[in-house]
């Protein structure tokens, strides 16, 4: 019985662990879209953008989707 306690539990701190992750990632990827210009912040969150994906972009590969977005704009 100890066992299936032990492994519900250690779920159950991997799913939190997860959740919080995804919750930076999704911090840090609108923090990116309005930190390039605040106009794209604005219609990125109306538009339901998903900012996890832009946050685990930055963090794997290193690569600012939002900069690189309004630097291709600019020029």
């Amino acid at each position: 019985m100890e066992v299936i306690f032990a492994g519900g539990l250690m779920f159950a701190v991997f799913f939190i662990v997860l959740f919080c992750a995804a919750l930076l990632a999704w911090f840090q990827g609108l923090l990116l879209t309005f930190r390039a210009n605040v106009l794209l912040g604005i219609i990125c969150l109306c538009l339901g953008v998903p900012f996890i994906l832009i946050g685990l972009l930055y963090w794997i590969f290193d690569f600012d989707a939002p900069e690189a977005l309004m630097r291709a704009i600019r020029s």
